[in-house]
């Protein structure tokens, strides 16, 4: 009996020309519920003046060219609350403001009407309708702009100025961040550094405010927000991470600025008291864009808030309108207030018409520049085509309005709880937090930077250097391991505890029957015995996942070298699925080669 010592030099050479791009994730009734048509109520009176509702199925899935029913640029918005949430927010605003003013200046000289449509989108249906250009535009938060900016190019028309309630107060921001906080009378939670091995909550992995935001704070302090925590609990609402906290079942809470001020008791319905919270590292002297003090606590910078962009094959007349209209909207909201207020001191009964005939003449009228007339081109048929606005017009004027203009952007400004739109702000330094964190990457198949795509929170993991991500049943399991002392995770949330495992790029380990590796040899170490001119089988896991590998053996036996090729181990898996269950098996990237020794006394 002697001991083979196994110092394996293994060679993996990536012959794959990139990794296997995954099948599109499909969004279809099944799989949302938003879809069903049961669960998509009508909004009655969306804005005042009416407006058209269009349910998701009965959009035709692409932009309609010029015909019948005119040309139709669709706007598409990430429906975060809900498909019917969305209509009712954001129907005024994209479909039937826009209509009435971006449309009808490039309706100018066509026989049929240009017109807007909202069409509502989760995330995996704004990935595949921008691809496949179902949508012109996309009103989406700036985590997800960036994906799209990054993978498919688009371009920021205007920036949302939010309306933020507090109480009594109000304030009009364009910006927000990330707050980390715990309960004020936890004592073991005072820096950031101090959230190592704690129970950390936040909306969601993907999360910007409540989530990407503060995994970038902990990753420039050395940490990793994914492996350092013993427990990462994502709730997909704020609220609950702001009221587990306070609860005790959470030592740490990552939510966006405002929500601690914003936040209920569930059991009294009053504002929480902000005495039993405490932010985490707030920053100091913290200003926005405008140089003004920023109203709340952030643990992070300020990154800016939703947009409204283009696609690149809008053509650039067709964003001018549409810039020009939302940066608008606020004049002819402000109209509208002061409209409807008007009105309503008319009351009704003898005189109501004359009344409401002098609130349009001081509130309407008197207000209007000079209306803008436009030179129609004219084509090489002798037709005449859309206005052309030149890229030198002053954004904004002239400005004119009608008090049904007015009535329309005062109900979507309401409806959207927004203040209005500026211009773009930049976006790139959200970019840079997304490529820092990881979740953009370079696409080895097309060499584009794109955004990890996850329908799972496994697939969304991105571990520091030097670690790996553990098996699909590892991760699942991981809260009810030894390591993280059977932890467990609620029911109605997900959770990851201790993902990553710092690994060599290949594990190497000995087959032994009835026994399984959790983690491969040491360097220099022993890793198997067996007697003389017996074969020992050893399996290698490659820890990068990488596609297509092969992977060649040197053994050095002595002053005799050699070498074996590994080959990939095969699953006996059967059946229909057999490809879906593979997908999650532990032996798909592991591979398998034989070493015995031929002469005495020499160690391999």
């Amino acid at each position: 009996l002697f001991a083979l010592l196994l110092s394996v030099l293994l060679l993996a050479a990536d012959t794959s020309k990139g990794l296997t791009a995954s099948e599109r994730d499909t969004a279809n009734a099944t799989a949302d519920p938003s879809l069903h048509a049961a669960n998509v109520a009508i909004p009655e009176d969306i804005i005042r003046g009416g407006g058209t509702y269009m349910h998701p199925q009965s959009q035709s899935g692409r932009r309609r060219q010029q015909g019948e029913t005119g040309i139709v640029y669709r706007v598409g918005v990430l429906a975060i609350r809900g498909f019917d949430n969305a209509y009712k927010e954001f129907n005024a605003t994209f479909s039937d403001y826009l209509t009435a003013t971006a449309g009808t200046r490039l309706s100018q000289g066509l026989t049929n009407p240009v017109r807007f449509e909202l069409k509502p989108l989760n995330f995996n249906l704004l990935f595949t309708d921008v691809e496949d250009r179902i949508v012109d535009f996309i009103y989406v938060n700036p985590s997800a702009y960036s994906c799209i900016e990054s993978e498919f190019g688009a371009n920021s028309l205007v920036s949302q100025i939010s309306l933020r309630k507090v109480g009594v107060d109000q304030y009009r921001l364009t910006q927000f961040g990330g707050v980390v906080f715990a309960r004020s009378d936890n004592d073991a939670i005072q820096t950031i550094t101090d959230i190592s091995n704690k129970t950390v909550a936040a909306a969601s992995i993907s999360g910007l405010g409540s989530g990407q935001m503060q995994f970038r704070l902990l990753q420039r302090a050395g940490m990793s927000y994914i492996n350092d925590p013993v427990r990462l609990v994502f709730t997909s609402n704020q609220g609950k991470v702001v009221n587990g906290v306070l609860s005790g079942d959470f030592d740490v809470g990552f939510v966006r600025t405002d929500q601690l001020e914003r936040s209920k008791d569930p059991n009294t319905g009053e504002s929480i008291d902000l005495s039993l919270v405490k932010v985490i590292d707030p920053i100091q002297d913290l200003r926005g864009d405008d140089g003004q003090m920023f109203p709340f606590d952030s643990s992070t910078t300020l990154y800016p808030e939703w947009n409204l962009a283009a696609l690149t094959f809008v053509p650039n007349e067709v964003n001018v309108a549409v810039q020009r209209a939302m940066l608008d909207l606020s004049r002819h909201a402000d109209i509208g207030a002061e409209l409807e207020t008007c009105y309503l001191a008319c009351g009704g009964g003898v005189g109501v018409t004359v009344c409401r005939e002098q609130c349009e003449t001081d509130h309407v009228s008197s207000l209007h520049s000079e209306l803008e007339v436009e030179t129609m081109e004219v084509a090489g048929d002798g037709s005449q085509m859309a206005p052309t606005i030149d890229d030198t017009d002053t954004v904004g004027t002239p400005f004119y309005s009608t008090s049904s203009l007015a009535l329309l952007a005062h109900g979507a400004r309401q409806n959207g709880k927004y203040a209005g739109w500026r211009s773009t702000l930049s976006y790139m330094e959200l970019r840079n937090m997304q490529e820092e964190t990881g979740f953009i990457q370079k696409n080895a198949t097309t060499g584009g930077m794109a955004c990890v795509r996850a329908s799972r929170i496994y697939d969304a993991v991105v571990c520091p250097e030097g670690h790996f991500r553990k098996t699909v049943q590892e991760v699942e399991r991981g809260c009810y391991s030894d390591e993280v002392g059977n932890i467990g995770c609620p029911e109605e949330f997900q959770c990851v505890c201790k993902p990553c495992q710092l690994a060599f790029d290949v594990d190497v380990f000995p087959v032994i029957p009835g026994a399984q590796a959790t983690s491969g040899c040491a360097k220099m170490e022993i890793c198997g015995t067996t007697y003389q001119q017996q074969t020992l089988t050893f399996r290698a896991v490659d820890n990068r996942k990488r596609e297509g590998l092969e992977m060649t053996i040197v053994v050095s036996e002595g002053d005799i070298t050699r070498e074996i090729e590994a080959a990939p181990v095969e699953a006996p898996f059967e059946g229909s699925n057999a490809t879906a269950i593979e997908e999650e098996s532990p032996y798909r990237y592991t591979y398998e080669f034989d070493v015995a020794s031929s002469r005495v006394g020499v160690m391999i």
